[in-house]
């Protein structure tokens, strides 16, 4: 793809306005592609993980880990992959085995990055870190947050499948996730036919 320079912005200064315990809120101005100061607000939070978890049953058949869990911004419940905050000083692969085992109560075997998406970079700075872990199938307990209040179950991943995009499965975030499984999957299908 050739670099359209005539569409870059230049960040200038950035200024905090209002701090929560999630986010930060600032002011940024930029210097647009014509010369022009322009002022415009940006959200600062830290990075986040996702991760597929993926068990295997005695059988053969395979399940997705999925936890439900009360969003307050849509005010409902919604079931999703695994996953949270990247804490200060932590790497967003031991953030992933972290939430893992927190909200599931597993240990992956192996884990494996799959994409960084930035989850609306009109308005936020952070990226996301997805993630797809082959799952031991002993669970420990969970270790939740304070204010944390979740559920998690083994659902079919045919299942996901079907439903990825409805609700309660309509966490556009999980949707992409989803869309980096597949594509891991295809790729790993592509090179065991090639050989």
């Amino acid at each position: 793809m050739q670099k359209k320079t005539e569409l870059v912005w230049k960040p200038g200064v950035k200024t905090e306005m209002y701090r929560t315990p999630v986010f930060s809120v600032n002011e940024v101005k930029s210097l647009s592609p014509h010369g022009e100061t322009k002022t415009f607000t940006a959200l600062s939070a830290p990075e986040w993980v996702i991760v597929i978890p993926r068990i295997t049953d005695s059988s053969g058949k395979q399940y997705f880990l999925m936890v439900t869990q009360w969003r307050h911004g849509s005010a409902r419940l919604s079931v999703e992959f695994p996953g949270g905050v990247v804490d200060e000083g932590e790497s967003p692969e031991h953030a992933a085995h972290r939430e893992l085992l927190e909200e599931t109560g597993k240990k992956a075997q192996r884990l494996t990055l799959l994409g960084e998406v930035y989850p609306n970079p009109a308005i936020m700075e952070n990226k996301s870190h997805i993630y797809f872990a082959d799952c031991e199938l002993d669970t420990q307990a969970q270790h939740l947050d304070e204010d944390e209040f979740l559920e998690a179950e083994a659902v079919p991943i045919d299942e996901i499948l079907q439903k990825m995009g409805e609700p309660p499965y309509d966490h556009a975030l999980m949707c992409t996730a989803l869309f980096f499984y597949l594509r891991h999957i295809k790729a790993i299908e592509k090179n065991a036919s090639q050989h």
